[in-house]
């Protein structure tokens, strides 16, 4: 639990419309926009072509954007798979 290893944090919970790339990508700018320092994803879909209209909600310059790397044992998700995100497994 976050809020136990860094109680003096401000957690900030943004929550997307639906499970859909397009929300979750709103999302992050939402988070972003609210002043998020670092955004934290535990998503990934199979990489697509419409990942690259996508990818410039994960460009925010100064804030750290981790997603997960992937369930599958192998192979790139995004967006993880973004040059703007880490990717953590």
């Amino acid at each position: 639990m976050v809020s136990a290893i860094c109680p003096n944090c401000h957690l900030l919970l943004v929550e997307a419309n639906s499970a859909s790339t397009g929300d979750l990508a709103a999302a992050v700018n939402t988070a972003a926009r609210l002043g998020a320092t670092v955004i934290s994803n535990s998503y990934g879909g199979r990489e697509a072509s419409s990942e690259t209209s996508l990818n410039s909600a994960y460009n925010h310059p100064g804030v750290a954007i981790v997603a997960s790397a992937g369930d599958s044992g192998y192979g790139v998700q995004f967006p993880a798979s973004s040059n703007y995100v880490t990717a953590v497994g």
